[in-house]
C-alpha cells in the first residue's frame, strides 16, 4: 500500500508538471512575424537558433569580402566615394544599415568620405526564436571597421569621414548634433513589438542594450561653419569600443559625447580641439574605462563626466592653453556613489603660466572621491582645486593622491583612506617635484602597434582557404582545419563563421588567433561528446602554451562553451570550459567574447538538457599574464555548483592587466577568484549578481582600480573578499546602492540577481594574521590599501 501512495505522488507531480508545460505553452502568446515593423526583423533560426545568420547576400559586388562577412562600403550597391568629392552621406547609411541586417562588419577601404548629415548608427533587434520576445542586443550592432593598409613605420594613415563645411544643421551650439550617432530604440514591452519606441532615445532607458558595437581605425574630421557639431556620440554598453581614432573638432564644439563600460573601452584616441573633448554628462553605462588618450587644444574642458560608477583612465595626455579647470566631475542627481574618477600613468601640461589672477586648475571634483596616481602635470596652481596644489613652470609628479568625499541623501556614505585595516581620514597624498614624464608614460598601456593582426595582411591565413577548407557552418568538424593552420602559421584568420570543434585548440607561443568581430566569428561546441566528453576531466576550447616569453594573441572573436546537451550525454556537469591561458606579459587578449550558448535555442525540447558548472569558464595560470582589453563574461547558467568560477587566476606572476573587466551573473559561491598570485591590476570593474564578486588569497602586489553596477555580496557577505594578502590596493568602490526593499531586478536571473538593501553585506571584508576586518555598509573607501 505504502508503495502504491508513493508511485501515486510521484505520478501526480509528473502530472501537474505536464498540465504546467501545456498551460504555458497554450497562453504564451506568440508575435506573428507577418506583423512584425520593419525595424525588427524575423527570427534567426539557422543554423544556432537566435544567433547569427551565415548566408552570403548576392546583390554585394565586392565578393572576396563578402565572403569574409564585411561590406565594403565603396562597391555595388552603395558605391561610397573615397575620394571625399561627392557626397557619401546616403551612400554610408545604407551600407551602414545593410552590414547591421545582414550580421556583418561595415568596412571603409582608405580614402576621405565626405558627408552633410548625421550617420545613424542604430543597434539591430530581431524576433527570438521562440517568438514571443524581442531580441535587441549583442548580434546585430553596427560595427564600423577602417582599412590598415595605410600603416607603415613611418607614417598612420585612416580612412576619414569628413563633415563638410557649413553642412545644415550642424552650425547652432544650442542643438548639438552628431556626425556618428549610435542609437537603440527603446522596447518598453519585449513581446510586443508595437511598443517599441521610434523616436530619439532615451539613454536613460535604452543606453545598455548597445552591445559589441563598433567604431574602429576611422578618424573624423569636422569641416568650418560647423559649430553645433559632435564628432560621435557613443553611449555603449557591454564589450563596445572606440579605437584607433583621430577627431578634429576644430570647427566642431565636442569630439566624443557619451562613455563605454560594461567590459568595453575607448582606446588610442586623440581629440583636437572643440569646447570639450570628452563629455560624459549623458547617462552612461557603470565604469567607463578609457587607455591612451589624447586631448589637446580644448576651449572650455578637455573632460567633463557625470558618469555612472566610476571612471578610470589609464595613460591621459592633455594639453591645454586654458586656465581650467581641465577635468570637471559633477555629481549626477542624487546617485551618491556616480562620477568617482580614477587617473593613473597620466600627463597634463598647460602650455602657458596662469596670468591675471587666473589659476591654472587642473582637476575639479567638489563633489565626488577622486584616485590619482602617476600623473605629472606641469605648470599648474591647483592640481585637484582645493585639495592639492602644484607649481608655476615646472613638473609636479602626484605619485599617489586620494581625496574621499562624504555623501549624504537618505543616509551619510562616508569614504575614507584606510592604511593597513585602519582609517587615516579623507585625504592621502605623495607628491614631489619632478622632470618631465617617461615617454611610455602612455603608450606603455597599447600593446598594439602596425603589426597587430588584421584580415588585410598578406602573411595571415584564412581557415576557409585550403589546404585547410574549414567549413565554420557549426556542423562540420573543423578541430583538425584550425590546429593544422596553427601549427604552420603565425598569423590565422577565422572570417564570419560558427567554428565547430570536438577537442582543444593547442596555440604555439607565437600565434596570432584572430577573427573579423567578436560576435561574427565563433569557436564553439555543439555537445559534450568524445574527448569533451570526460566529466572527470574538463578540457579548455582554447589552451595556449605555458611560456613567459610568449607573444600570443587571441583576438575578435567569441569562444562558445554549449550551456546544453543531447540526452545521449550521461553526465550532469558540464566538462569543457572556454580558455586555459599561460602565455606570458607579452600577450594579448582583445576584445574576445566567452560565454556560454544556447546551441539548440529557447524551443520546449525533450531531447535535450541544462547542465550545471563546476569548473572556471576561464583560467589563467602557469606563466599567464599580459594585457587583456575589454573582458566581458557572463552565465546564463540556473543550476550552480559553489565552486564555479567566471575566471580563475592560479599562481600567476607574469604581469597581468585588464583594461575594463566585466564578470556578472555567476553562479559559484563567488565570481572571480585570484589565488596564490602577484602583479596583476584591473583598471575600471563592473558587475552585476548576488555573490561575492572577487575573492583574493595568498596574493601580493595587485590594484582594483574603479569600480561599479548592480552587484552586491549574499547576505552577511562582502563584495571583495580578501583573505592572507599584502601589498595591494582598492579603489573607489562605487556600485548602485539599494536603498530600499530587496528587489530582483532580472527575472531571468531570479535566484543570482536580488539587489540587496545596502546595510545587509560589506564592501570589503579581509583575514590577515588572525584579524578579521569588515568594512562597515555606509562606507565606500576611496582607497583600501596595505602595505
Amino acid at each position: 500500500m505504502q508503495i502504491f501512495i508513493h508511485f501515486n505522488k510521484k505520478l501526480f507531480i509528473f502530472l501537474i508538471f505536464i498540465l504546467l508545460v501545456s498551460f504555458i505553452n497554450i497562453s504564451s502568446k506568440q508575435i506573428d512575424i507577418s506583423t512584425l515593423p520593419s525595424y525588427v526583423h524575423p527570427p534567426i533560426l539557422f543554423p544556432i537558433p537566435d544567433g547569427v545568420k551565415q548566408e552570403i547576400p548576392k546583390e554585394l559586388g565586392n565578393k572576396k569580402y563578402a565572403s569574409l562577412g564585411i561590406v565594403d562600403v565603396t562597391a555595388k550597391p552603395f558605391y561610397a566615394d573615397p575620394t571625399g568629392k561627392k557626397d557619401s552621406t546616403k551612400a554610408l547609411q545604407a551600407a551602414i544599415d545593410f552590414a547591421r541586417d545582414e550580421q556583418m562588419v561595415c568596412f571603409f577601404p582608405l580614402g576621405t568620405y565626405t558627408i552633410s548629415d548625421t550617420l545613424i548608427c542604430r543597434q539591430g533587434m530581431f524576433l527570438r526564436s521562440h517568438r514571443e520576445a524581442i531580441f535587441a542586443f549583442e548580434r546585430m550592432p553596427c560595427f564600423l571597421l577602417g582599412s590598415r593598409l595605410g600603416e607603415s613605420s613611418s607614417s598612420y594613415k585612416r580612412p576619414k569621414i569628413v563633415l563638410a563645411p557649413n553642412s545644415k544643421g550642424f552650425n547652432n551650439l544650442d542643438k548639438k548634433k552628431y556626425l556618428i550617432d549610435y542609437i537603440i530604440y527603446y522596447v518598453k514591452n519585449k513581446r510586443d513589438p508595437n511598443s517599441i519606441d521610434t523616436s530619439p532615445p532615451s539613454y536613460a532607458k535604452a543606453y545598455n542594450a548597445v552591445i559589441n558595437a563598433a567604431f574602429k581605425n576611422i578618424d573624423i574630421e569636422i569641416g568650418k561653419g560647423n559649430r553645433g557639431a559632435v564628432g560621435i556620440r557613443f553611449n555603449t554598453a557591454e564589450g563596445s569600443v572606440i579605437q584607433d581614432v583621430k577627431i578634429d573638432a576644430t570647427n566642431g564644439c565636442i569630439g566624443i559625447d557619451g562613455a563605454s563600460g560594461n567590459g568595453g573601452n575607448w582606446a588610442n584616441i586623440t581629440v583636437l580641439g572643440g569646447d570639450i573633448g570628452l563629455d560624459m554628462r549623458e547617462y552612461s553605462v557603470p565604469t567607463p574605462t578609457m587607455v591612451g588618450i589624447t586631448l589637446i587644444g580644448q576651449r572650455k574642458a578637455a573632460i567633463m563626466s557625470k558618469v555612472r560608477g566610476s571612471l578610470t583612465i589609464v595613460g591621459l595626455k592633455i594639453v591645454a592653453k586654458i586656465n581650467g579647470p581641465l577635468i570637471i566631475a559633477k555629481k549626477r542627481n542624487n546617485d551618491l556613489l556616480d562620477s568617482t574618477m580614477n587617473i593613473i600613468d597620466s600627463e597634463i601640461i598647460f602650455e602657458k603660466q596662469s596670468t591675471s589672477g587666473k589659476k591654472n586648475i587642473a582637476i575639479a571634483s567638489p563633489e565626488r572621491s577622486i584616485y590619482l596616481k602617476n600623473l605629472y602635470v606641469k605648470n599648474a596652481n591647483e592640481i585637484v582645486q582645493d585639495y592639492c596644489n602644484g607649481i608655476q613652470n615646472n613638473w609636479i609628479r602626484v605619485k599617489e593622491f586620494a581625496i574621499g568625499i562624504d555623501l549624504n541623501w537618505k543616509e551619510k556614505i562616508s569614504s575614507p583612506v584606510y592604511i593597513n585595516g585602519e582609517k587615516k581620514g579623507k585625504i592621502f597624498s605623495d607628491i614631489e617635484n619632478s622632470s618631465q614624464p617617461p615617454t611610455n608614460l602612455i603608450t606603455q598601456h597599447i600593446a598594439w602597434d602596425n603589426t597587430f593582426p588584421h584580415f588585410e595582411m598578406g602573411n595571415a591565413v584564412n581557415v576557409k582557404d585550403p589546404p585547410y577548407n574549414a567549413k565554420g557552418d557549426s556542423f562540420t568538424d573543423d578541430t583538425n582545419a584550425i590546429q593544422k593552420a596553427v601549427d604552420e602559421n603565425e598569423y590565422v584568420f577565422l572570417p564570419k563563421g560558427y567554428y565547430r570543434i570536438t577537442k582543444t585548440i593547442k596555440l604555439k607561443s607565437n600565434t596570432k588567433l584572430f577573427g573579423i568581430a567578436q560576435h561574427l566569428s565563433v569557436i564553439m561546441v555543439r555537445d559534450p561528446e568524445g574527448y569533451f566528453g570526460n566529466s572527470k576531466s574538463p578540457h579548455p576550447m582554447i589552451e595556449t602554451a605555458d611560456n613567459a616569453d610568449a607573444e600570443t594573441i587571441l583576438a575578435y572573436c567569441h569562444i562558445a562553451v554549449p550551456d546544453e546537451a543531447k540526452l545521449s550525454f550521461k553526465g550532469d556537469i558540464n566538462p569543457i570550459y572556454a580558455i586555459k591561458w599561460m602565455a606570458g606579459k607579452n600577450s594579448i587578449f582583445r576584445s574576445v567574447n566567452t560565454e556560454q550558448q544556447l546551441v539548440y535555442g529557447y524551443l520546449w525540447r525533450n531531447d535535450i538538457k541544462r547542465l550545471a558548472y563546476r569548473y572556471p569558464l576561464v583560467k589563467i595560470t602557469g606563466n599567464g599574464g599580459g594585457k587583456w582589453y575589454n573582458f566581458w563574461v557572463r552565465t546564463p547558467l540556473r543550476k550552480h555548483d559553489n565552486d564555479f568560477r567566471l575566471l580563475l587566476i592560479d599562481n600567476v606572476t607574469e604581469p597581468l592587466f585588464f583594461y575594463n573587466f566585466e564578470s556578472q551573473h555567476g553562479t559559484g559561491s563567488v565570481m572571480v577568484e585570484i589565488v596564490n598570485s602577484k602583479n596583476f591590476s584591473f583598471y575600471g570593474c563592473k558587475t552585476e549578481g548576488t555573490r561575492t564578486f572577487m575573492f583574493f588569497k595568498n596574493c601580493e602586489d595587485f590594484s582594483v582600480i574603479g569600480h561599479g553596477g548592480l552587484g552586491n555580496a549574499d547576505k552577511g557577505g562582502a563584495t571583495y573578499r580578501i583573505e592572507n594578502c599584502r601589498n595591494f590596493i582598492i579603489v573607489n568602490i562605487s556600485d548602485q546602492m539599494n536603498w530600499g526593499e530587496d528587489r530582483k531586478y532580472d527575472p531571468e536571473y531570479d535566484d543570482i540577481t536580488t539587489h540587496l538593501n545596502y546595510k545587509k553585506f560589506f564592501p570589503i571584508s579581509e583575514k590577515i594574521a588572525g584579524r578579521k576586518i569588515k568594512i562597515p555598509s555606509n562606507e565606500r573607501p576611496v582607497v583600501y590599501k596595505r602595505k
